[in-house]
């Protein structure tokens, strides 16, 4: 395996009184939240998969070419710098470039994930559910004094339709009762007319059949 040199602006020398690692993470927090961000994200899952994994070679080993830390990972300064300070060193693995990390150091790992997770957003609170006690909305439709009452109303007339019919309904059976009470009166003043026509015609031909047989 040929070891690979890792190019980066200060050509591997971290500035005078810091070490690589605060070298590393100076230079991270000079981006924007918006490309640091997903960049981080990328960051903490590697050192993760690391720090889970400390034997294992498979996730001990970057791949350089992998598209998505192409992407998101190499274009920002600072975080080839702070791979190389957990121990991560350039190595041609199969004549692929590849990050290898030979002697894992937990406490640095740690250091790191600490150092990510402060630079994180918080995460958003969720909305606590709708209350159950919450009464239902009031109906906008105006209520008529007889739906209060608790009377049926027409469905799509208006209370003012709906008064003005009962007093129509209420003139039609006034007009009725007094229909009834003429009939009643006429007949009997009919009856008693023919039985006052009847009864003094009767009463005269008796009598006179009397009087002639004397």
């Amino acid at each position: 395996m040929a070891a690979l040199r890792l190019s980066s602006p200060t050509d591997g020398a971290a500035p005078a009184g810091l070490s690589s690692f605060d070298a590393a993470t100076a230079q991270l927090v000079e981006h924007d939240d918006s490309v640091l961000v997903p960049a981080l994200k990328v960051l903490r899952q590697l050192i993760r998969n690391v720090v889970q994994n400390p034997k294992n070679e498979k996730y001990r080993t970057v791949k350089v070419a992998n598209k998505a830390l192409e992407k998101k990972l190499w274009p920002l300064a600072g975080t080839r710098e702070l791979l190389v300070s957990l121990g991560f060193v350039g190595m041609l693995v199969d004549d692929e470039s590849v990050l290898m990390c030979l002697d894992v150091n937990l406490e640095a790992f740690s250091a790191a994930l600490e150092f990510i997770e402060s630079r994180m957003p918080a995460p958003s609170s969720p909305q606590p559910p709708p209350s159950s006690t919450t009464p239902p909305p009031a109906s906008d439709a105006p209520r008529s004094s007889s739906s209060r009452a608790g009377a049926a109303e027409p469905v799509g007339i208006s209370a003012e339709e709906v008064a003005r019919r009962q007093v129509a309904m209420r003139a039609v059976e006034a007009d009725r009762r007094e229909q009834r009470k003429r009939a009643v009166q006429e007949f009997g003043s009919d009856h008693k007319g023919k039985q006052r026509a009847k009864s003094p015609t009767g009463k005269m031909s008796g009598g006179g059949g009397a009087g002639g047989g004397g």
